[in-house]
């Protein structure tokens, strides 16, 4: 009668919280193991080692609250920029290491729908696939490729999309520069140049390009026209981060990877992590410097900017691009050292437009941290 009575009760889940680490980075894992090892994870146990860096994790998580607080601060006349939420990765671009996985700062916070890892979230992108034009434009191959000197035009200038329909795209600040320089328009991000760019190399080459570079969604969506590289499209935080690794690493397409060993309690190994052989090499070694020259170039960001912010990091070498959408729902940061490549996105789950902020204002100084 008691088991009858107790199988008949209806059961209502408790968010209540609890001791865990990594909640987000912790979950992909176990996914990843019920997909491979269904039958040992519930009957015998497994030993597993993962790539994670607890100490970065912990930073990663200080610095997106201490940011997310600033932001919605209201004090001295501040208005709070309705941003409430935030992720991070950081991997390894020669390994493709997951070493930090941050899906949000808050996993038991429900509203901010906390427990949804934003990392692995389709959002647009923003300016953060210009890099991805400029490549492949400068592409030693092509009929007429472009170098970081190459002259564009910033100046209104109307195109005519795969649909036949007119596009007029404007820079963010809705100024015009005239002549600039790659170098000058990746720098300061200046649309109608990287939508010259696109033309030129052509919206189908683009896209394969970076579905090869390791941005998946991109290929499988449809009516993707010029306006992509402005983040037309979409794309998950994890996936543009790994992206990014081709710039650092040479030009070399490497996928994420969360486990280091799987064994079972009596020992026996189930799976050992092997350093991957780069060999699917889906960009010129050279062109991958020169878009690292550029994106390090503090000077080039100069008339945009200004020199004193906080993607200048003076003590170490890095390369890094912000991106904002037009309706301030979501804000980039996407850069990178020798040895690692860090992705920041910051808003709300819930899709709910932001206010006064930008790649540069919300995400950047967690990427800087």
């Amino acid at each position: 009668d008691e088991a009858d009575s107790a199988l008949n009760d209806e059961l209502q889940f408790g968010s209540v919280r609890f001791p865990i680490e990594a909640p987000h980075f912790v979950m992909t894992v176990w996914q990843q193991l019920q997909q491979n090892y269904p039958d040992a994870l519930y009957s015998e146990g497994l030993d597993v080692i993962t790539t994670l860096d607890l100490g970065w994790q912990h930073s990663a998580e200080t610095a997106t609250t201490y940011q997310l607080s600033l932001l919605n601060s209201s004090e001295n006349g501040q208005i709070s920029a309705n941003a409430n939420n935030a992720a991070l990765i950081a991997l390894d671009p020669f390994t493709g290491q997951v070493l930090t996985m941050l899906g949000s700062p808050d996993y038991f916070n429900e509203d901010i729908d906390g427990a949804v890892n934003a990392s692995l979230a389709l959002r647009q992108p923003g300016s953060t696939l210009k890099p991805f034009t400029y490549a492949l434009a400068m592409n030693p191959d092509s009929l007429a490729p472009y170098s970081p000197a190459t002259v564009l035009y910033d100046i209104e200038t109307p195109f005519v999309t795969s649909r036949l329909e007119s596009y007029t795209p404007g820079n963010f600040a809705f100024v015009e520069h005239g002549p600039v320089s790659i170098r000058e328009a990746l720098g300061s991000s200046y649309n109608i140049p990287a939508v010259i760019a696109l033309e030129h190399v052509g919206v189908e080459n683009f896209i394969e390009f970076v579905a090869d570079a390791g941005l998946d969604s991109l290929a499988s969506a449809p009516n993707l026209d010029l306006a992509v590289t402005l983040g037309g499209g979409e794309v998950r935080l994890l996936d543009l981060a790994q992206a990014y690794s081709i710039f650092p690493n040479g030009g070399y397409h490497i996928e994420p990877t969360f486990l280091l060993s799987v064994s079972t309690r009596e020992g026996d190994i189930l799976y050992e992590y092997q350093d991957p052989r780069l060999e699917n090499r889906v960009l010129d070694e050279r062109v991958a410097w020169l878009i690292t020259d550029m994106l390090s170039d503090n000077n080039a960001r100069a008339l945009a900017i200004g020199t004193r912010t906080p993607l200048y990091t003076p003590n170490i070498q890095s390369a890094v691009k912000t991106g904002t959408t037009n309706d301030i729902r979501d804000n980039w940061t996407i850069g990178y050292t020798r040895n690692v490549a860090i992705g920041v996105w910051v808003g709300n789950n819930d899709n709910s437009p932001m206010i006064n902020s930008s790649g540069l204002a919300g995400a950047s100084p967690i990427w800087n941290a």
